[in-house]
């Protein structure tokens, strides 16, 4: 059914308000928990898709934590957590040590390094949080972009930032949550039809983000549940 001149025309002109009130507005104000703005995503991702074995690239508290959570992640097999800090990994893996599924191992080199010779199709999900330079995490995604992994999810923290948004350009699909700042960004190779399950997550975050904390995990996982 084609589109009436006058609908067009104001679907034209709310594009036209949105993309001003960006350049005007730039994006969500940066959350006070800065490092917990991607637990949603991976909530609404625990809760939409089948998700067994992650690959962690830079563990944290509340990442790893969440993927061994099995009232979220309830099919999580193995995490595989790489880290280029040794002294972070040690206290991490301290606290995680007893679950058999965690996998944590520590890369001297920079993390590109680390990721060239793993093969990407083992994993339903990559998480890329890694490095203390932007210019390091942008190369950790070229190397992965390159490999063009058909099977995992690519979920990138801080995808604000346009280098790794450059370093990524090659993925055939992508989807940025900009609820939240830092913003959380997805990308893959395969399959057009996980869109609609990304929307409907970013739609349930856009109504909850003010109501929750990032770090609330228990109300996220409701949330979810609840279809909100």
């Amino acid at each position: 059914m084609s589109t009436s001149p006058l609908r067009q025309s104001a679907r034209t002109l709310r594009g036209i308000v949105r993309r001003a009130h960006k350049l005007a507005f730039g994006p969500a104000p940066r959350s006070t928990k800065d490092y917990a703005t991607h637990l949603p995503i991976l909530v609404g991702i625990a809760k939409a898709f089948n998700i067994e074995k992650v690959l962690e690239l830079g563990c944290g508290d509340f990442s790893s934590r969440t993927f061994l959570n099995t009232d979220v992640f309830s099919s999580v097999s193995m995490l595989k957590s790489l880290e280029t800090d040794q002294l972070w990994l040690q206290k991490v893996s301290t606290d995680l040590k007893a679950d058999s599924r965690f996998n944590p191992e520590f890369v001297a080199t920079p993390m590109a390094q680390g990721v060239e010779p793993l093969d990407l199709e083992r994993f339903d999900l990559v998480f890329v949080d890694d490095s203390t330079s932007a210019e390091e995490r942008a190369q950790t995604i070229r190397i992965m972009s390159h490999k063009n992994p058909a099977s995992p999810f690519i979920v990138i923290h801080d995808f604000e930032v346009s280098t790794y948004r450059d370093a990524a350009k090659d993925f055939q699909y992508r989807y940025i949550f900009r609820s939240l700042t830092p913003q959380t960004g997805i990308v893959w190779n395969l399959g057009s039809n996980k869109l609609a399950a990304l929307k409907k997550i970013d739609r349930t975050i856009k109504k909850c983000c003010r109501q929750y904390e990032p770090d609330d995990i228990e109300s996220w996982k409701a949330a979810f549940e609840k279809g909100i």
